[in-house]
């Protein structure tokens, strides 16, 4: 009589792993949440400094590192086992398109701060660099990610501030823009998280991870948020811009204007009349000024920043006349 033979197959390792789309879900939803305060800000209904305020700044840092961390680590995984050209064209593609299409929506919308190079930019440059270091041993990844984190901090050159190489992040002066998320250093997280990943001690815990389940409401949310997060991304601003939009005119919230306004036009006044200009016309050119910023969307975003208030007060001085 033959035997039987019970043969034992070793399991797939699962497509996705739930503890990695929570956590790219709860990045996600923290810049959401990040953005929400700007918008408020933006349109009159919070006060406008509190989301330039240095501790939102920091924030929205540590929101983009850990969502390109995140990423990292998610592409050390797309290359575990059998690795799929298709499938890394098609998501590349998909990062590429949708960078573009922020860039040509916001240099529409916002001609003096257009997205040039913001974090979906710096995503589609990361999933590029980062195939070949994630089938590679961690230490490579470690050395190149701590490389491309730490050399803006210690060299940069007026000579890479051409918009052809301002994308590097290596220039000597940054751009007016609402997001700045440049290859240097950026790309430096996400090749962070491909090493972090394939550490003994990351995939020793990914492996321990790939049997966990989202379970709960705000668990499953949240995975669920972090598998369709390259579509939040794209989709929420408008959205969110829509309903603060409609709130703030219901509400009567007023248009908020140049920031630091208040103290604007007489500082502006006395530098004008410092030039040599008579007080009428410096009254008249500096009040232009800030009702020109306060009346245009793109000059309001521009002026969040310091150099694109420089550049905007420049080119509202010049259409309005301003002596300097």
């Amino acid at each position: 009589m033959a035997r039987s033979i019970n043969i034992r197959h070793t399991p797939a390792p699962p497509k996705r792993i739930d503890v990695v789309d929570v956590a790219r879900g709860a990045a996600i939803a923290a810049m959401v949440v990040y953005h929400l305060v700007w918008d408020l800000g933006f349109f009159g209904l919070i006060d406008a400094d509190v989301a330039a305020s240095e501790p939102m700044r920091w924030a929205s840092r540590a929101i983009a590192s850990a969502f390109l961390f995140i990423a990292g680590v998610s592409a050390a995984l797309a290359h575990r086992g059998r690795f799929s050209p298709r499938a890394f064209r098609s998501q590349f593609v998909k990062i590429a398109l949708g960078a573009a299409a922020v860039t040509i929506v916001t240099s529409y919308a916002l001609p003096q701060a257009p997205v040039t190079f913001g974090i979906l930019h710096a995503l589609a440059v990361g999933t590029l660099l980062a195939a070949p270091f994630a089938r590679m041993h961690w230490e490579p990844a470690l050395i190149a990610g701590a490389a491309v984190v730490a050399l803006p901090m210690v060299w940069r050159s007026p000579a890479l501030d051409d918009p052809l190489w301002q994308w590097l992040g290596l220039g000597a002066a940054l751009p007016s823009t609402v997001d700045w998320r440049p290859v240097f250093p950026w790309v430096g997280v996400m090749l962070l998280g491909v090493a972090a990943a394939r550490t003994l001690t990351g995939q020793a815990f990914l492996i321990r991870s790939a049997t966990w389940r989202a379970e709960g409401g705000a668990a499953r949310l949240l995975a669920l948020a972090g598998r369709w997060s390259l579509w939040i991304y794209l989709a929420h601003q408008p959205v969110l811009v829509a309903i603060v939009y409609v709130i703030a005119t219901l509400a009567g919230a007023p248009a908020p204007g140049l920031a630091g306004g208040g103290d604007f036009v007489p500082a502006c006044v006395e530098q004008c009349k410092a030039a040599g200009a008579e007080a009428a016309r410096c009254e008249t050119s500096c009040r232009c000024v800030a009702d020109r910023i306060g009346a245009d969307p793109s000059w309001r975003v521009a002026a969040r920043t310091e150099e694109g208030r420089r550049a905007a007060l420049t080119a509202a001085s010049e259409a309005c006349g301003v002596a300097r």
